[in-house]
């Protein structure tokens, strides 16, 4: 907790009541207990000081407030006469101090137990709860002790914490009707004193947001600022090609690649707050993703999960994964339970889980992509136990369709019967060649040109591919060299688009004819010649007969027909002998 406070100089008159030292010092201890950050002065404003708190989280949040001991605030900012603002905060203050051995340690300080009730008591009790020594409060030595004496930070034990979040639950039972809200970043005008302020309920509602500790303010002369200790985990998503990497918000990838998804958690700064924290992550997969199959333990999408990038142990008691319906869901418990893989974490360590997935069948092509949504819900508040979640996170994989046509050179017919077969030059897994799906294998898939001098693939990458053709069409020359194929897209992770697709070709016979970035579908035509020693193809005629010169020949071929037809017929004819009479 930072606090910045300004005030003019101290009035010489000097204080030597031992009770007002106590209190202060006390007062002192509880803010520090929580602080985090260096101390600033600010000048008091006019009619009163104010507080301030100022949010680190990206949304309106409120706090609620509560007065837990009242002073008289001097001109020169000191405070006098401690005492309790209300009964029910005295009540239900001593009820907690009591539940935690208020009056043992009464008696082990030589107290008058008729004091029980005294703040300038409860206040040196719970200065000593929270790690400091009675002893600080006993030293006389320094009569005036103000804002500007308190030190600039002190670090908050797992002990501070676990009391004062007590402190809380108690006063916000006992107390909620004479709670105050403060909003973050107004200021807020109050009785001079001693303020607990916790997060508001109606705050903890909103994506992204986390109650803070309980923070502890001198209302006095001076204007305080402070800057809460709440901290939010941190939940980022990122998808890669492979194991190593690079790791992308976006991807383009073919049907059947192995995709590497991780997910990485920041563990919140103030965890030690929290006497439970719990965690789970819910990522679900579009139609289009499909989990990897089972690995060797019997776990679908190949699961791994690290804690401070140490290899949790898949069946331990804590963790709880489940996969239904392209939906994976990974419950990690009690992160402060001991026993547990989590035990030793603390605020900012990471747990990560990494996981494999695959374009299907149903991957959608183009600028819509195939998403992976996920979001982390956790223990929001350290009062309440109350459950929030983060904004989901979102990694987006795009796939592209190829159409290649074969055409006439001259003519630009179409035509049918041509094969080719596609090789990825680039490829890193499992084959080279495309398949008729758009996966890769390891063994050549034939494609034939059908009726419409056309073949067609779904789920190809982006990346660099020869086209091989291997069988012409009767009548053309076939095409000796791979046509080289590149095809590349332009990617934005921080939208997670595509914005634009290229395509080229190295070949002369060959060119690209169409891209669509929004359809995914890149559009290329190979050209064959005919061969020198066919005729030319005859070009579509019109249905109204033929020439003159064309009836000629055909009127000469049926007479020569007919001629050698007769000669045929007159040399099969039979020999018979002249008879004389």
């Amino acid at each position: 907790m930072y606090t910045t406070m300004h005030s003019a100089a101290p009035a010489a008159r000097p204080h030597a009541a031992r009770w007002m030292l106590v209190a202060l010092w006390t007062a002192l201890l509880f803010m520090l207990a929580f602080a985090s950050s260096p101390i600033c002065l600010a000048h008091a404003s006019e009619g009163g000081a104010t507080i301030t708190i100022n949010s680190r989280q990206n949304v309106q949040v409120a706090f609620d407030a509560y007065h837990v001991f009242r002073a008289d605030v001097t001109e020169s900012g000191k405070a006098s006469h401690l005492d309790w603002p209300s009964d029910e905060v005295k009540k239900a203050t001593l009820d907690f101090l009591d539940s935690q051995g208020y009056a043992t340690w009464i008696e082990s300080k030589g107290i008058d137990l008729a004091t029980h009730d005294s703040p300038q008591n409860a206040a040196e009790f719970i200065a000593s709860m929270m790690g400091d020594s009675s002893a600080d409060l006993q030293n006389d030595s320094k009569d005036d002790i103000d804002q500007k004496d308190m030190p600039a930070l002190r670090a908050q034990s797992p002990q501070a914490s676990t009391f004062a979040l007590g402190l809380s639950r108690a006063l916000a039972a006992a107390c909620p009707a004479s709670v105050a809200t403060i909003q973050a970043g107004e200021p807020f005008v109050g009785e001079g004193g001693f303020w607990l302020v916790t997060s508001s309920q109606q705050t903890l509602s909103q994506e992204d947001t986390a109650g803070t500790s309980p923070l502890w303010v001198f209302l006095g002369r001076d204007d305080v600022e402070v800057f809460e200790k709440a901290s939010v985990p941190a939940l980022e998503k990122h998808v890669a090609g492979n194991e190593e990497g690079p790791w992308n918000t976006v991807l383009t990838a073919y049907r059947g690649q192995e995709l590497h998804f991780r997910l990485a958690v920041t563990l919140p700064d103030n965890l030690d707050a929290y006497d439970e924290y719990h965690m789970r992550l819910l990522d679900t997969l579009s139609p289009g993703l499909s989990l990897s199959e089972k690995d060797p333990s019997g776990l679908i999408g190949k699961i791994r999960v690290l804690a401070d990038s140490k290899q949790v142990p898949l069946d331990s008691k804590c963790l709880s994964i489940e996969s239904a319906n392209n939906k994976l869901v990974i419950d990690f418990g009690n992160l402060r339970a001991k026993g547990t893989p989590w035990e030793n974490l603390k605020g900012g360590s990471t747990i990560q889980v990494l996981y494999q997935a695959h374009l299907n069948e149903d991957a959608v092509l183009g600028a819509a992509g195939n998403d992976n949504v996920a979001r982390l819900e956790y223990t929001s508040d350290p009062l309440t136990n109350a459950l929030g979640h983060t904004t989901e996170v979102t990694n987006r994989v795009f796939t592209f369709g190829l159409r290649l046509r074969k055409v006439d050179a001259q003519s630009s017919e179409t035509l049918e019967g041509a094969r080719f077969v596609l090789r990825a030059k680039d490829a890193n897994q499992s084959g080279s060649y495309v398949q008729g799906n758009g996966s890769l294998g390891k063994v050549a898939y034939i494609f034939k040109t059908e009726s419409d001098g056309a073949i067609f693939v779904k789920g190809i990458g982006a990346g660099s591919y020869d086209i091989t053709e291997i069988e012409t069409p009767k009548g053309y020359e076939r095409t000796d060299t791979d046509i080289h194929l590149s095809i590349d897209s332009e990617l934005q992770p921080e939208t997670h688009t595509l914005s634009q697709v290229n395509a080229n070709m190295s070949a002369e016979t060959a060119s690209v004819e169409d891209i669509s970035a929004d359809e995914g579908i890149v559009t290329v035509c190979v050209k064959n010649t005919r061969t020198s020693t066919t005729e030319p193809r005859r070009e579509h005629l019109a249905q109204t007969g033929v020439g003159p010169v064309a009836e000629s020949l055909i009127g000469c071929g049926i007479a020569c027909i007919a001629l050698v037809a007769a000669r045929a017929f007159a040399r099969r004819r039979p020999h018979i002998p002249h008879r004389r009479y």
